[in-house]
């Protein structure tokens, strides 16, 4: 019976020592990466509890401070895990506000740069057409042919015409004289040395 109670005495102690180990070792790995420090100081305060009971002879004092250093303990990853997506949302919210400040402010820049922005002047030349050389022969033409009627015109006018009531050709004596003249034989030019018919004879002799 006192053996039995003895070896139950020894194995609560070896549990409670080898909790006690894990206890510190969480406690010293959790500065400041709790969200609440409160369960570090609850989780130390256990520590020294068991420190207390491990050597005791009572088996259940020792069961109840190993008790309580697990209870200790599962707050203390609780207020770490806390803190961690704590962390974490913290920097996702910082992150996105920068890339906000910095959209904001990338466009608030290319807004200056178009309003600070002056479109330069535009000079404009009008072209002058040249007037081609073939118009100008044109126009020459045109005139040429206007002249050209104008004359063809007046030659056509009524005052310009030939008065029928006058005579226009030579008598009807004029034409029997012309007649026998043009049937007599020629005759010789001693002068020129050639024929000549009567006409041109007539006509000479009219002229002198």
């Amino acid at each position: 019976m006192e053996s039995r109670d003895a070896k139950t005495l020894k194995d609560a102690q070896t549990a409670l020592g080898k909790k006690i180990t894990d206890a510190k070792k969480l406690y010293d790995a959790s500065k400041d990466k709790v969200k609440d420090n409160k369960t570090r100081d609850a989780l130390k305060k256990q520590l020294d509890a068991a420190g207390n009971a491990k050597d005791g002879k009572d088996v259940q004092k020792i069961k109840d401070a190993q008790a309580g250093l697990d209870k200790a303990m599962k707050q203390v990853n609780g207020s770490v895990k806390a803190k961690s997506e704590a962390d974490r949302k913290a920097a996702e919210e910082k992150a996105r506000k920068e890339a906000e400040a910095a959209a904001a402010a990338q466009a608030q820049a290319s807004s200056q740069a178009q309003q600070s922005y002056t479109a330069p002047q535009q000079s404009y030349t009008p072209r002058i057409r040249h007037r081609p050389r073939h118009s100008i022969r044109h126009r020459r033409f045109r005139s040429i042919r206007r002249r050209s009627r104008r004359r063809l015109y007046s030659r056509r006018s009524p005052h310009n015409r030939p008065n029928p009531t006058q005579a226009t050709g030579p008598s009807a004596a004029d034409t029997d004289a012309m007649r026998v003249t043009a049937a007599a034989p020629p005759t010789l030019d001693t002068s020129r040395g050639r024929w000549q018919p009567q006409s041109m004879v007539a006509a000479g002799a009219g002229n002198t």
